[in-house]
């Protein structure tokens, strides 16, 4: 099918956090709307995880505590509004949650002729062994391409975690690596990337894509071009 529908719920807390502190505002709302609730973490059990892509995804948006749910993560989310209070803590200190901004709609995942244009940041994209692929590449064209082929990969990740068979070539031009940075993931150190690029592929906006997503990693943007 070459289109999809989808819930999508982006909330903005008024509560601002340092982009180390996404992982333990994750671990706090989980805590508060229950672990018996699989899509706030995606873990079947304590051992167990699963490789599905998450529907509940938490973030540093405007530096502010941030929360996306894309389809039936939409609906889920009620389990931690059903809380009579917010307040949660972020390791030692006490935050407070009230909503600065909410946006509730449903969204049409598409291929287009044209293309979208978008930043993505903080994007984690290598495992160990296509690092050390990329780390060999001493031409800036051909690790283009290579990062464009992780991409795609990407892009058809969170398509099929959509449900959403898309049936055209998914086309990507990224234009440039705007920051390379050491990033902590897991007590693991990681290159993470910064880059702008153009797809075929219509993304929600502030999506992620790449390794930890839940965690605030690989935060896609949309550019308006029409401005």
């Amino acid at each position: 099918m070459s289109t999809t529908h989808i819930d999508y719920l982006h909330i903005e807390f008024n509560a601002p956090i340092q982009v180390f502190e996404v992982p333990a505002f994750r671990g706090a709302v989980i805590e508060k709307a229950g672990k018996e609730h699989l899509a706030f973490h995606n873990h079947f059990n304590d051992e167990k995880l699963s490789y599905g892509y998450p529907v509940i995804q938490y973030k540093r948006i405007h530096g502010n505590a941030s929360i996306i749910c894309l389809d039936y993560g939409a609906s889920e989310f009620h389990h931690f509004f059903n809380n009579k209070s917010w307040d949660i803590h972020i390791g030692e200190r006490p935050v407070k949650l009230p909503i600065k901004h909410m946006l509730l709609k449903q969204i049409e995942l598409k291929v287009r002729q044209g293309s979208f244009k978008y930043n993505i940041q903080n994007w984690l994209a290598f495992s160990q062994e296509n690092y050390q692929k990329f780390q060999s590449i001493g031409d800036s064209a051909q690790e283009l391409e290579f990062l464009k082929q992780i991409l795609i990969g990407n892009i058809i990740s969170f398509a099929k975690g959509m449900k959403w068979q898309i049936d055209q070539e998914v086309i990507i031009n990224i234009q440039e690596i705007t920051n390379r940075k050491l990033l902590k993931y897991k007590k693991q150190t990681m290159l993470g990337l910064d880059l702008q690029f153009e797809t075929n592929v219509f993304l929600p906006n502030y999506i992620g894509l790449g390794k930890a997503v839940s965690h605030g990693y690989g935060i896609v943007h949309y550019i308006n071009t029409n401005q």
